[in-house]
């Protein structure tokens, strides 16, 4: 299964964004695109990714 990702659907409904990335241990380089991706798109750093996991 996909641990980590989302998804939004584009103003007017016609395009949806979808994200899926894999990093099992939460410290890779999957897990840091994801990071880079939510900073540059305003978000949270940690939005959608699951932090209690990596513990």
């Amino acid at each position: 299964g996909v641990e980590i990702g989302g998804f939004t659907v584009a103003p007017g409904g016609r395009r949806v964004v979808v994200v899926a990335i894999l990093d099992n241990l939460l410290k890779g380089a999957a897990t840091q695109a994801m990071q880079n991706l939510n900073l540059a798109f305003g978000f949270d750093e940690l939005t959608s990714i699951p932090m209690e996991e990596a513990a």
